[in-house]
């Protein structure tokens, strides 16, 4: 089974390989590049969010304190701070739904519909935040790496 560790590099290097061979019809800005190596990373592995012993899912208390303290950071700094803020709490409230549903582990969130809603999601908070949805096709190779590499192995 792939440890968390895997998943991340295997992601990065998915999106970096599909950046690579599409890079000439996509615009980047440096906002959405931020947006992306975060997304990324955190797609990556998400969908081992319905398993308890995972990484994800034993860091989000801490998570929820570190999104409490940014937000008089929001205050100050709106827009980019907003926009992680709000991943941030949509990330807490997923996973306390999750831990209140209790899923099977690579059930629900191993399949290609999760990653469908979920850059859709990503896609929608990038637009509002950034006006592209580009981050949403990285996150969408990440997360489908996620799960091809749990099928793989």
């Amino acid at each position: 089974m792939p440890s968390y560790r895997d998943h991340l590099l295997f992601g990065s290097l998915l999106v970096l390989v599909f950046t690579y061979l599409a890079g000439s019809l996509l615009s980047f800005t440096v906002e959405a590049v931020v947006a992306s190596s975060f997304l990324v990373l955190f797609a990556s592995v998400f969908p081992d969010i319905d398993h308890e012993g995972s990484v994800i899912h034993r860091r989000t208390k801490a998570f929820s304190v570190l999104l409490a303290s940014l937000v008089p950071l929001a205050v100050l700094y709106p827009e980019p701070v907003s926009m992680f803020l709000g991943a941030g709490i949509m990330a807490v409230f997923t996973s306390l739904l999750f831990r209140w549903l209790k899923p099977r582990h690579r059930s629900i969130t191993h399949t290609f519909e999760a990653s469908v809603v979920f850059s859709a999601v990503a896609g929608g908070l990038t637009y509002i935040f950034l006006d592209t949805f580009l981050p949403a096709l990285f996150v969408f190779v990440a997360y489908l790496s996620h799960v091809l590499l749990d099928r793989i192995f």
